[in-house]
């Protein structure tokens, strides 16, 4: 169904290197059912915390397996699904990752299970399976890194897009 931009956040676990330092905290609070997000000042206890409104919180920090544990597949009903009925209902579709270096952008979208793989074989097999109708299909993949806009498609690009 068609709607206005979303949010979706995702909060990975810690790598294991840093799971094991001995002053290490979660300063991420996954609020599931207010759709929030609560972030805190480790170092300023008596601080505010900060809250965010999204419309999907995936919270990947939890134990897998667990009830409200947001897997590749939860990534993929929650937010996949309404891209591909929203891009084959004739509508621009688009999903940003965002987030610094290692804080799991790369393995949401391109993993094997991936959002964006899935993403284009839905397509592909509900294309095949239309009345006749022809689409068309164009995709970008762009990555914005240090005020630089880099073109994902071409090799070894060097240049901004």
């Amino acid at each position: 169904m068609l709607s206005a931009a979303k949010t979706a956040v995702r909060v990975r676990p810690f790598v294991r290197e840093i799971e094991q330092l001995d002053e290490v905290y979660n300063v991420v609070e996954m609020r599931q059912r207010e759709q929030a997000v609560v972030l805190t000042d480790p170092s300023s206890p008596n601080s505010k915390s900060k809250n965010f409104g999204c419309d999907y919180c995936l919270d990947s920090f939890k134990n897998p397996g667990g009830v409200d544990y947001a897997s590749q597949d939860t990534v993929w009903q929650t937010v996949g699904l309404e891209v591909v009925a929203d891009a084959l209902d004739g509508f621009n579709s688009s999903i940003i990752a965002y987030g610094q270096t290692g804080s799991g952008k790369s393995y949401t979208m391109f993993n094997d299970d991936g959002i964006v793989i899935k993403i284009a074989e839905e397509i592909k097999r509900r294309g095949m399976n239309a009345d006749g109708n022809k689409f068309r299909l164009e995709c970008a993949m762009v990555e914005l890194y240090d005020e630089n806009l880099f073109d994902l498609f071409v090799p070894e690009n060097t240049g901004t897009y």
